[in-house]
């Protein structure tokens, strides 16, 4: 006589095994497997886009608070604290 093995059987030992992976940890296999794909060219051009993103964002900051002095000239408490908070800025995205 054949012994009759459930399908839950069948999964205990398959996760017992490690054969089946959730649905999470497929994705974060995929995620890891696209990562170490990276080729040179693309490492390259990913530093080339954030250097681009940074530069672009402390002139934006530059240009806005260059604006707020020139606005704000005739308070000089204001101006006083508006530079130091540009520095801290620069000191953050440098």
């Amino acid at each position: 006589m054949k012994e009759h093995i459930s399908n839950y059987d069948k999964l205990l030992e398959a996760f017992g095994e490690k054969k089946v992976k959730t649905k999470h940890l497929k994705q974060k296999a995929e995620k890891k497997a696209a990562q170490k794909k990276l080729t040179r060219k693309m490492k390259i051009d990913r530093a080339l886009k954030r250097q681009e993103s940074l530069k672009s964002l402390r002139s934006r900051c530059a240009y806005n608070f260059k604006h707020l002095r020139e606005v704000n000239a005739a308070d000089h408490e204001f101006v006083v604290r508006i530079k130091k908070l540009e520095s801290k800025l620069n000191q953050i995205l440098s």
